[in-house]
C-alpha cells in the first residue's frame, strides 16, 4: 500500500534528491498514521 507505493516511486525516480524526498514523505506519513491508530 503506502509503503510499497513509496518504495516503487522512489526507486523509479532518476533524481536521487527526489527519491529521498519521496522516502522521507512516505516515512513521515506512515509514522503519523501509526500514531493515529494507537491513540
Amino acid at each position: 500500500s503506502a509503503l510499497v507505493g513509496g518504495l516503487v516511486l522512489a526507486r523509479s525516480a532518476a533524481d536521487e534528491e527526489l527519491s529521498e524526498r519521496i522516502l522521507n514523505t512516505t516515512r513521515d506519513y506512515l509514522k503519523q498514521e501509526i500514531k493515529k491508530s494507537t491513540n
